[in-house]
C-alpha cells in the first residue's frame, strides 16, 4: 500500500500515481491511500484507491480523524508493505503497527520544513521501528540522521504520447515567463514576480499554495502583467512559442517539473543550487539570484532556442525513468525483502 498526501498537487503525487499503475499492470496487488482532498491528477490510479479526503489545513482534529480512518483502511486491506511518501504519511505511518514492512520514500532533501521539531520526532520513531529508506535520487541522504538511504530507485515519468516542441516551432524571442510549481517558501515564487518586473515580460503562474494571496497582492503592487492559474493537471497545454520556464527554487526534490519540461524541449533556466546542478546542464541554464535571472533573460531575449536543453543532455536525464522498468526495480526490491 502506497500512502501519499493527496491525489494530486506535486511531483511526488504524480510519480506515485504512475508507479502504482505500472505495478498494477505488472500484476502486483497494490493499493493507494491519499490523505488530503484535492482535484484528480492527470494520471488516474488504476489500482484500488482509498481517499480519506481530509481538508487541507483543517487543524489537529481533522488530522486525528484522518488518522483513525487511515488505520481502519490498513486493518481492512492488510498490506505486507506500507510505502510512505511525504510528511503527513510519515506521521501517520509512525503511529501504526502491524506485521507489515514500513518504507519511507525520500522525495526531498529538506522535508518537514515548517515543522522540523515534529519531523525529528517522527523520524526518530520511524528509525526505531526499523523502517527502510528509499531515495528517488542518489543525492538524497536521510534527513535528520544524515545517513545513506537503503536503496535508490528513480521516480518514473510517462513519456509515451509526448508532444515535443521542436526548435523550428519555437519563436526565437522570449515573450512570456512561466512558473510551474507549489506556491511555498522553498520554491521562491516571489523571485519570478521581481524578474517579470525587471524584464517587463508577462508572467503566468501555475500552482497553488500558502503564498498565493500574498503573491497576487505583490504582483498588483508591482504593476506587472501576471496571470495566476492555480493548480492545473496538464500545465504544458498552456505553453506556446516564446515561453520560458523559470525555476527559482531555494531547494528541490526530484525536480519532476524540470524533467517533464526538458523532455518536452521547453526552454528553461534554473536556480544554481546543488539539487538542480545534478542535472549537469550547461552553465547558461543556471542563475544565482534575481539579477542573474534577469541578465540571462535579457541575454537570450532574441535567441530563446539556446535555452532548450540539448538532445544529449535530455537523453541522459530521461535514462532510467521508464515506468515499467521502475516497477520491476520495486518488485525485485520488495521480493528481496520478503525473502529475508
Amino acid at each position: 500500500m502506497f500512502v501519499t498526501n493527496s491525489p494530486s498537487g506535486g511531483g511526488a503525487e504524480r510519480a506515485t500515481n504512475i508507479l502504482v499503475n505500472a505495478l498494477h499492470e505488472n500484476k502486483v496487488k497494490v493499493a493507494l491511500t491519499t490523505i488530503n482532498h484535492s482535484e484528480p491528477d492527470l494520471v488516474i490510479p488504476t489500482c484500488e484507491t482509498f481517499q480519506i479526503k481530509r481538508t487541507w489545513q483543517g487543524g489537529s482534529i481533522s488530522i486525528l480523524s484522518a488518522f483513525f480512518r487511515f488505520r481502519k483502511i490498513v486493518e481492512f486491506w492488510k498490506p505486507s508493505h506500507i510505502v510512505l511518501e511525504c510528511d503527513l504519511p510519515e506521521l501517520f505511518g509512525s503511529f501504526i503497527n502491524g506485521s507489515f514492512t514500513k518504507i519511507v520514500v525520500l522525495q526531498s532533501s529538506k522535508p518537514w520544513t515548517t515543522r522540523s521539531k515534529i519531523g525529528q520526532l517522527v523520524r526518530k520513531r520511524l528509525q526505531n521501528q526499523k523502517v527502510e529508506w528509499v531515495a528517488v535520487s542518489n543525492h538524497f541522504n536521510v534527513w535528520y540522521f544524515n545517513s545513506q538511504p537503503d536503496v535508490v530507485i528513480s521516480n518514473p515519468v510517462v513519456l509515451s504520447g509526448l508532444e515535443v516542441l521542436t526548435q523550428n516551432q519555437i519563436d526565437n524571442s522570449i515573450k512570456r515567463i512561466f512558473y510551474i510549481g507549489r506556491l511555498s517558501e522553498e520554491k521562491q515564487p516571489a523571485w519570478v514576480l521581481d524578474i517579470a518586473q525587471k524584464t517587463n515580460l508577462p508572467l503566468v503562474v501555475i500552482g497553488d499554495g500558502n503564498l498565493r494571496s500574498q503573491l497576487e497582492q505583490k504582483s498588483s503592487d508591482l504593476g506587472i502583467e501576471a496571470s495566476f492559474k492555480g493548480y492545473i493537471s496538464q500545465p504544458w497545454e498552456l505553453l506556446s512559442s516564446g515561453d520560458l520556464l523559470v525555476i527559482p527554487s531555494q531547494y528541490e526534490g526530484d525536480g519532476l517539473v524540470i524533467v517533464e519540461a526538458i523532455a518536452r524541449r521547453v526552454p528553461i533556466i534554473l536556480s544554481d543550487i546543488p539539487d538542480l546542478r545534478r542535472f549537469d546542464l550547461p552553465n547558461k541554464h543556471y542563475c544565482l539570484n534575481v539579477a542573474d535571472f534577469t541578465s540571462r533573460i535579457r541575454k537570450f531575449s532574441g535567441s530563446i532556442s539556446n535555452l532548450i536543453v540539448s538532445e544529449e543532455n535530455t537523453n541522459e536525464i530521461l535514462l532510467d525513468r521508464d515506468p515499467n522498468e521502475i516497477a520491476k526495480k520495486w518488485i525485485s526490491h520488495l521480493s528481496n525483502k520478503v525473502k529475508r
